[in-house]
């Protein structure tokens, strides 16, 4: 899996073996920083206000809400 942010702030994650989208643009995603480890993903948010981490499961529509922690 390989996470990438659109210019339109969007998220979008790719199979990094074939290329192929494994969910839908997800356009309400307005992170300052993306780091993955496995199948989470962690968003720094708010410019540093808000962690977010979420989780890609193998045939999901969308990303799971794991946690979200104020700073």
């Amino acid at each position: 899996m390989t996470v990438f942010r659109g210019v339109d702030l969007s998220l979008r994650v790719f199979d990094i073996e074939n290329g192929m989208m494994l969910i839908a643009p997800n356009e309400d995603m307005e992170c300052d920083k993306l780091a993955r480890h496995e199948e989470f993903l962690v968003a720094r948010c708010g410019q540093g206000q808000a962690i977010l981490v979420l989780k890609y499961t193998d045939g999901a529509e969308d990303l799971e809400n794991v946690t979200f922690v104020e700073l």
